[in-house]
């Protein structure tokens, strides 16, 4: 297993005990990749699905006549360490915890860990280089957009920007990303009624009033999220590669490890709207990282270092 598996990718060992659970009888590949895909990264199911057809996912299964079984009787159990118990207790403080945790699993834990000091405290933490927000999301509104994501179901959204912009029509739910920069999650949809075929990017502590609309659009043809792409190579300077993978997770990627020379390669796509907050992450890894393409990229990318240095030069003021 090469230097990523083992730093970065710990939800590879959580996948691979859910396809052992599972194959305590024979399972068909097909059930195998499904397994991948629920738990894991989107590059996982690449690294993982090419050990199952080099190694049998590391000499874990067997192939059999029917399936893949395991041949591991008996699996290790992880005992948690006092800090990881320290830092859940600390989580349950935060303010989205909610979006997560139902309430009773939340008394639950809460109860479990009465005598565990937290290990640190949310409110003496700041943000560096972003907004600090203190809108609270409505919980049901977060899980009616969950469902309508993956039952491609349409949402009728009442929607109102800090702007005083007002949106009520019936939109499609594309995708739910968390923003770090905003410290917002931010939903993309796709007009249906009033706005056919127009994009728009919500916030969802905008979101007036939200009601799941009972049919499907799976026969009409709507437009894809115009998306652009990034393809960064990734040294493991000053925890790159753990930087790198906590702070892009929010967006689609694909990424190779290159073991010969230490680095991962990354694709990242990005919606077109998000290219400022993409070159101020990217700018925040230093040497972590090096910008391959494309050319366009490359020229935005550069222009906003320039800009950057000469707002340093002149102590962060602009010359007329």
């Amino acid at each position: 297993m090469n230097n990523l598996y083992n730093s970065i990718y710990s939800r590879h060992y959580d996948v691979v005990k859910n396809i052992l659970d599972l194959a305590s009888e024979p399972i068909k590949e097909s059930e195998i990749r499904k397994v991948i895909m629920e738990h894991g990264f989107k590059e996982t199911a690449y690294e993982l699905m090419e050990e199952l057809n080099r190694s049998n996912l590391f000499g874990l299964l067997e192939k059999t006549s029917t399936g893949y079984q395991s041949v591991v009787s008996k699996l290790a159990t992880y005992d948690h360490s006092f800090n990881e118990y320290r830092w859940l207790k600390s989580m349950l403080n935060h303010n989205k915890i909610d979006l997560f945790l139902s309430d009773s699993l939340q008394n639950k834990l809460k109860d479990l860990l009465k005598d565990v000091p937290p290990l640190y405290n949310l409110e003496l933490m700041k943000p560096v280089d972003a907004f600090e927000q203190q809108h609270s999301i409505n919980r049901e509104h977060y899980k009616l957009i969950l469902l309508a994501i993956k039952s491609s179901k349409a949402l009728r959204i009442h929607y109102e920007s800090n702007k005083g912009n007002r949106h009520h029509s019936d939109f499609l739910p594309i995708d739910l990303i968390y923003s770090m920069k905003a410290d917002k999650f931010q939903l993309s949809v796709v007009g249906l009624t009033h706005y056919i075929n127009q994009q728009f990017t919500f916030n969802l502590e905008g979101i007036q009033s939200l009601e799941l609309i009972d049919y499907t659009f799976e026969n009409i043809d709507i437009p894809e999220i115009e998306k652009d792409f990034v393809d960064i190579e990734i040294f493991d300077l000053r925890n790159g590669f753990e930087r790198c993978f906590f702070q892009l997770s929010m967006y689609e990627r694909k990424a190779l490890f290159d073991e010969k020379t230490g680095t991962c390669r990354m694709r990242l796509y990005f919606n077109k709207d998000r290219q400022t907050e993409v070159l101020i992450t990217l700018m925040s890894f230093g040497p972590a990282i090096k910008i391959i393409g494309p050319d366009e990229f490359k020229i935005v990318f550069l222009d906003r270092l320039k800009k950057q240095y000469s707002l340093s030069i002149m102590g962060g003021h602009h010359e007329e």
